[in-house]
């Protein structure tokens, strides 16, 4: 089952709430009061193994509740294929939404 766009929007908008709680943007060059962008696959791969577990994906809530969902082979964790078949596709101008 395929999560729909506007659930998958949700959770990396809600992943960058995550990663922006606590973090002071003013100290750190910031992006203007944006949120900062989602982890990268590489930095939620907290153990190098080349997939997301269970565990690793707990840093982004949303992204635990839906794990079953994305875990498209039922194997218990994450490819780096699986997360980027459930990203929200650009719409036909180009650009991702903002």
């Amino acid at each position: 089952m395929r999560i729909p766009a506007l659930s998958l929007t949700v959770l990396l908008l809600g992943s960058g709430a995550v990663m922006a709680a606590g973090f002071d943007d003013s100290q750190s060059g910031g992006q203007g009061g944006r949120p900062p962008k989602p982890p990268s696959f590489s930095e939620l791969d907290q153990d190098g193994d080349g997939y997301v577990s269970k565990s690793e994906a707990s840093v982004i809530p949303p992204l635990s509740e839906h794990f079953s969902e994305i875990d498209s082979d039922g194997d218990g964790k994450l490819s780096e294929q699986e997360l980027e078949s459930h990203k929200p596709q650009p719409p036909s101008g180009g650009q991702p939404p903002q």
